[in-house]
């Protein structure tokens, strides 16, 4: 009986400190949910209206501003941009984040210098990088040209920036050169995780190196590579500042993304409306794009 009160007085202790807890915590809590929804929910309701930065007048228009946008062949350009932007950035980055990741987990004379200097690109702020790259792929003085040229491999020079198809592809190079260096060292943080001792029964086993990478690296990387994937996919796909700059979304719309495409409406055209529309139409696509990685990320564990 005296074990059975002594035990409930603990217990109501424990609540009631467990609510002086919740108590403590809920101002943080109301703020951060304030900052998080308001904004969202302000800029829902504002793409239901046609309102103009300079002359703020309230007109509810209902979907129109986003039938505007579905109407509009450079929409669908934009959209197209997103997922080739994305999905290249992203493959390129985790192919070349593994392998030199692999490179690095090596027991080489000097590796530790290496794996110092493989993290400039990511620690170079984005206008160097990209001011850099201009100049390196400059039509007119660009060394890129000059060795090509040198060696007879071309006749005329390359136009990475007017050329549509070039720029899209020159920007992805570019980000693929800045964004590896984060891939690189999560995947090396994993490579460290796995235990030498599957690598080493692999061998007893007879198994190749390429086998060892499939049965044993592959497997024991699987989460990091999904959480690289996930981060990089969310970053990518909201990127405004290394287009911007390079390109300012040209030429006609073939590098624009929809961060920029939402800067345009807002502050050249002054439609506030549509450009909240483009940016709920922006979350949406990331939170589809959510449901999507979690639900086959949960499969995967299931399997």
């Amino acid at each position: 009986m005296v074990a059975g009160a002594v035990s409930q007085a603990f217990s109501s202790r424990s609540a009631r400190r467990g609510w002086i807890g919740f108590a403590l915590f809920l101002p943080s809590l109301l703020l951060m949910l304030g900052f998080l929804f308001y904004p969202f929910a302000l800029n829902v309701y504002t793409s239901f209206f046609s309102k103009h930065l300079i002359r703020p007048r309230n007109k509810f228009v209902g979907f129109d501003n986003y039938v505007y946008l579905f109407d509009r062949k450079y929409f669908w350009l934009v959209i197209e941009n997103e997922i080739i932007w994305t999905v290249f950035s992203v493959f390129f980055q985790v192919v070349l984040g593994l392998a030199v990741a692999l490179l690095l987990n090596q027991k080489l004379r000097g590796i530790n210098i290496a794996r110092a200097f493989v993290i400039l690109p990511w620690v170079t702020p984005v206008v160097i990088t990209v001011l850099m790259w201009k100049w390196i792929l400059n039509e007119l003085y660009g060394i890129i040209n000059h060795i090509l040229m040198g060696l007879g491999l071309i006749d005329s020079a390359i136009s990475f920036w007017s050329s549509p198809a070039m720029a899209m592809g020159t920007l992805i190079a570019i980000n693929v050169w800045w964004g590896f260096p984060f891939m690189t060292i999560i995947f090396l943080a994993g490579l460290k995780s796995i235990d030498p001792h599957l690598y080493e029964a692999a061998k007893v086993d007879g198994a190749s190196p390429w086998q060892q990478f499939i049965f044993v690296t592959l497997p024991g990387l699987k989460h990091f590579i999904a959480v690289a994937v996930l981060v990089r996919t969310i970053w990518i796909f909201t990127f405004f500042d290394l287009i911007w700059i390079a390109t300012k979304g040209g030429p006609s719309y073939h590098t624009t993304l929809l961060p920029h495409l939402t800067y345009l409406q807002a502050f050249q055209s002054y439609h506030l409306g549509r450009a909240a529309a483009i940016s709920v139409i922006l979350i949406l696509c990331l939170v589809l794009y959510l449901i999507v990685f979690f639900r086959v990320y949960r499969h995967e564990e299931q399997a």
